[in-house]
């Protein structure tokens, strides 16, 4: 998974994770405040105790063991880039372009 891939995942209730599994869980600080939706891979634990999850780049596994409650859900597939394209800059370059190709479109059939 690289920054800006789109995540698509399944819900804990319908799939339980297990070791291999590529999963999204809210990280938290130790006072119990939210830090940031991870998306990293289950490398040892269960879901009682909870999991050892680690990113795939980073050398070291996460401090926080994600038990099954706190697990968003598990990756069922990616779509890379598209996170790129949902961007507000790009979304609006995109709706300028597309209006100007509308223009364009409009002047051409009113010349006919």
């Amino acid at each position: 998974i690289k920054a800006g891939d789109v995540v698509i995942l399944i819900p804990t209730a319908h799939r339980t994770p297990k070791i291999g599994d590529v999963v999204a869980y809210t990280g938290r600080r130790f006072d119990g405040s939210s830090v940031g939706t991870f998306t990293h891979r289950i490398i040892d634990g269960d879901a009682k105790t909870g999991f050892t999850v680690k990113g795939d780049a980073n050398p070291d596994p996460d401090t926080q063991k994600p038990t099954l409650d706190e697990i968003e859900g598990v990756m069922f597939f990616r779509v890379p880039f598209l996170g790129r394209l949902l961007q507000p800059q790009v979304l609006m370059l995109l709706l300028l372009i597309g209006f100007g190709i509308s223009l364009v479109w409009s002047a051409l059939r009113n010349d006919e």
